[in-house]
């Protein structure tokens, strides 16, 4: 059964930091109708270190963001795309976007909370390996992680934002 994503409420978490603000672990908190106290922390903190450990490269640090039994859900406008499931599936995953892309990087803009759901708004960062081609021209693209207990059980990429936000 296909579950539709939740129209988003104000409740939105930035990534921007202070000026000044060195060595924090964490995203800014910011909120447009001021009803943070909603927003589960543990589980944006939870994805905020999945994406941080992506870009070191620490697999290990995307997997504890991840229930064992997580089904990873790539755009479906790419050719071939098929879903992932478990910790074997999400290495797969990175591995094979590591192969196409070398040094890549998820650069997190902003992070909106959605009750059961934490979707990230990020811009990727990199080139193809072999074509060279900047991953500047895909744009901005988005992340809906389904949590349960702080771990996603789900997770879906999109190319066009405003497919997350629907």
């Amino acid at each position: 059964e296909q579950q539709s994503t939740p129209r988003l409420g104000p409740r939105r978490l930035a990534l921007r930091r202070e000026e000044g603000e060195r060595g924090s672990s964490g995203p800014r908190r910011r909120s447009k109708g001021g009803i943070l106290g909603f927003m589960s922390q543990e589980d944006i903190d939870a994805v905020h270190r999945g994406f941080e450990g992506f870009n070191r490269g620490d697999i290990k640090a995307v997997l504890e963001m991840c229930d064992p039994l997580i089904e990873w859900l790539p755009p479906a406008e790419l050719p071939g795309v098929s879903v992932y499931h478990g910790h074997q599936g999400v290495r797969e995953a990175a591995q094979d976007m590591r192969d196409v892309f070398g040094a890549l990087r998820a650069e997190p803009e902003e992070i909106v909370d959605a009750g059961d759901r934490v979707v990230v708004l990020f811009c990727w960062r990199g080139q193809g390996r072999g074509s060279g081609v900047s991953l500047d021209l895909v744009g901005d693209q988005a992340a809906v992680f389904t949590m349960r207990n702080t771990k996603a059980i789900r997770a879906q990429w999109y190319i066009d934002r405003s497919d997350a936000l629907e």
